[in-house]
């Protein structure tokens, strides 16, 4: 992905996205770069990596438990 720019609903501020890959394995080489996507708190957004080398994504990452992962809406 690049070239992103936009802005999110306050309801998950401020977590800005999700990259999340089903196993480490089938995910590979996978680049993110120049996005800029803001939250209404204005606090620098964040954004839920999973099983993906987070070193070629240009992303603040932090980690979420399947717990804590509401699926309920899909």
């Amino acid at each position: 992905m690049k070239n992103i720019y936009g802005t999110t609903s306050a309801k998950l501020d401020p977590q800005a996205g999700s990259l999340v890959c089903s196993a480490p394995d089938r995910c590979s080489n996978i680049k993110v770069e120049n996005i800029t996507i803001t939250v209404p708190s204005g606090e620098p957004p964040v954004y839920e990596c999973r099983n993906m080398d987070n070193d070629l994504l240009q992303l603040t990452c932090v980690a979420e438990s399947e717990e804590d992962r509401d699926t309920s809406q899909g």
